[in-house]
């Protein structure tokens, strides 16, 4: 069977949605992005002789890197990683079984490989824990969310930056007008809502502070979804152990792969 790679248009849109939607918690970027973000990102689709779509790659142009996620087959995806050779990108959720096709495309250019776990809550599972006040910031927050972005990633944004991404559900503790914890929601489907972006200020650490922004942000996507995920690296043990107190539960471990960037998750 021969394969080729196109750029992904509405006429695929079924195809797509039914390959992603085999493993919706594993492919929840796929499906979120494909009906709400398409402006911000490109699909690409390797499809068979009869024009079958058979895999599927979703690029997210995010600031500084692309975010590329994928599903289908393995020959699919490797003929899509060698049409759109990616240079600076993070791979957030790769399954094992693509690793090879993943390592023949960009062999020369991957850099840091770490190993990650998808987590799981669902609504009988979830036991929040909240000791702190969290805030679901709003716009009027922009300026704190900048600043916070300055002190996290060394890197300016706008106000205007951050309004945008107040778009997405933000929950944090804030004091004296700075966010000490963070976590977002990142992608919202009716079976999935993916949270995202966990992160403490070092010097605030251990004090619960993280318990508490995702036991709300898990409160809230459990309101839009039948089910919460999160990544996060199987090293990370102080985070895996706060993910399992809150209700979450081990479904599938993944690669997150690096190419001419560094980016832990």
């Amino acid at each position: 069977m021969t394969l080729k790679v196109v750029e992904a248009a509405d006429r695929y849109g079924d195809d797509i949605l039914r390959l992603a939607k085999l493993d919706p918690v594993l492919n929840v970027f796929i499906i979120y992005d494909w009906m709400n973000l398409r402006d911000k990102c490109s699909f690409y689709v390797a499809l068979d002789d009869s024009g079958r779509v058979k895999a599927v790659c979703m690029i997210y142009h995010d600031r500084g890197f692309d975010s590329i996620v994928f599903c289908g087959s393995e020959k699919g995806v490797e003929m899509i990683l060698d049409h759109v050779k990616p240079v600076r990108a993070v791979m957030p959720m790769v399954e094992f079984k693509y690793m090879k096709a993943v390592s023949r495309s960009l062999s020369r250019n991957i850099g840091s490989v770490y190993d990650c776990m998808l987590m799981v809550c669902s609504r009988d599972l979830f036991k929040p824990k909240v000791r702190h006040r969290v805030l679901k910031l709003e716009d009027r927050h922009a300026n704190i969310l900048r600043s916070f972005w300055v002190e996290k990633r060394g890197r300016e944004i706008s106000v205007e930056d951050a309004k945008e991404l107040l778009g997405k559900p933000t929950f944090a503790v804030v004091s004296g007008g700075r966010i000490l914890s963070i976590a977002n929601i990142l992608a919202v489907t009716s079976d999935v809502s993916m949270i995202g972006g966990v992160y403490t200020v070092p010097e605030f650490r251990g004090r619960g502070l993280a318990t508490s922004v995702v036991s709300k942000a898990t409160e809230e996507a459990l309101k839009l979804s039948r089910l919460s995920t999160l990544v996060v690296r199987s090293e990370n043990l102080p985070a895996v152990r706060l993910y399992r107190k809150v209700g979450y539960e081990p479904y599938k471990r993944l690669k997150w792969v690096c190419v001419g960037v560094d980016v832990k998750p």
